[in-house]
């Protein structure tokens, strides 16, 4: 960050500086700046810089960016004279934005063959394989390339997310405490807390958490997973103001709509819990555990009909689900459906 602002400084006085430009570019990549990043380097190379590193650097700025298309089409005429795998790996990213699993994995093999240390490719390999639920293989392959390369930051915060997904939430805490120790980027900090979570240690998690916030008080990551810290410290005021302050950013950030349906009806704000139930019910329409408490919220405000049409499709005959089919029970008795009402209700018995 000095270097940052001793770049900037200089080019307040020389605005034509093409180095400090492309020096300022790749410092914005590194801190996964993309936007930053992408107008420096266009600048360098419109000022006459012209090399494999700022070529390359262009590219990834644009990944950062989601340009994923744009990336394609460009690595058709970007020409490297040294680093052709680096344009095979950054094809493969881009591939795997496009979620075309099948052409990233011919590109990462094809940076392989060309130099088998490429990290961003044995990465990218690795994500395929998650995303292939091949776990093992995936985990395997990280663990080789951290083997050989302990610091890396990138595939430390991957592994991490693996872990996360499986359940393994101590490894995921040695896995971020890693990774933090390398970096003090926001997203290591957000995975640390996150295992602790999992770990139920949600004082020091909320402590992480509220760190952050006053970094960046608008995070939806940080707020979101702020008020489940708080719902594990028994918090509910807090949990629902930063759910609020989540939807402030993203409008249907489902798992926050959840947060305040549910703790709204633990309140016995019933009015509040069917509008959010109802918002994330549309965004997520399969979610039975939402489904069951909507329909339990139309029974407090006196809507069986409601309460029925919430449930009707999921009570197939098969449902072994008793409170599903108690609830449904009980929205046919308070309809005045009393003969449905009463199979359904000696069916959850």
């Amino acid at each position: 960050q000095t270097a940052v602002i001793e770049l900037k400084n200089s080019l307040q006085a020389d605005p034509d500086n093409a180095k400090a430009r492309a020096l300022l570019g790749n410092l914005y990549l590194t801190q996964g700046q993309g936007s930053a990043a992408l107008k420096e380097l266009r600048k360098a190379k419109a000022l006459g810089v012209d090399n494999d590193e700022l070529n390359l650097g262009i590219l990834r700025a644009m990944l950062l960016q989601g340009q994923f298309k744009e990336v394609l089409a460009e690595t058709q005429t970007t020409s490297v004279t040294s680093a052709q795998h680096e344009i095979d790996t950054i094809t493969g990213l881009a591939h795997l934005g496009e979620r075309d699993l099948e052409a990233a994995r011919k590109a990462f093999e094809s940076a392989l063959e060309k130099a088998p240390d490429t990290v961003d490719a044995n990465r990218g390999l690795a994500r395929i394989d998650f995303g292939e639920r091949k776990f093992d293989e995936g985990a395997s392959r990280l663990e080789s390339l951290l083997g050989k390369a302990p610091d890396d930051f990138r595939s430390l915060l991957l592994l991490g997310e693996v872990e996360l997904g499986r359940g393994g939430f101590e490894a995921a805490k040695n896995v971020y405490e890693k990774a933090q120790a390398i970096s003090k980027l926001p997203v290591a900090r957000v995975g640390l807390a996150r295992a602790l979570l999992g770990l139920q240690e949600a004082k020091r998690a909320r402590e992480i958490l509220e760190e952050l916030k006053t970094e960046n008080p608008d995070s939806p990551a940080v707020n979101y997973f702020l008020a489940v810290a708080s719902l594990q410290t028994g918090d509910r005021d807090a949990a629902q103001q930063h759910a609020r302050d989540v939807l402030r950013v993203q409008t249907n950030h489902v798992q926050s709509l959840l947060i305040l349906g549910s703790t709204a009806y633990e309140n016995q704000d019933y009015a509040q819990a069917q509008e959010y139930l109802r918002r994330f019910a549309a965004l997520a329409p399969d979610h039975l555990p939402a489904r069951k408490l909507l329909a339990a919220v139309h029974l407090q405000l006196r809507q069986p009909d409601e309460a029925i049409k919430a449930l009707a499709s999921a009570a197939t005959p098969d449902t072994k689900d008793a409170q599903l089919i108690a609830l449904l029970g009980s929205a046919y008795m308070a309809s005045g459906k009393t003969t449905e009402g009463a199979e359904y209700l000696s069916r959850a018995a």
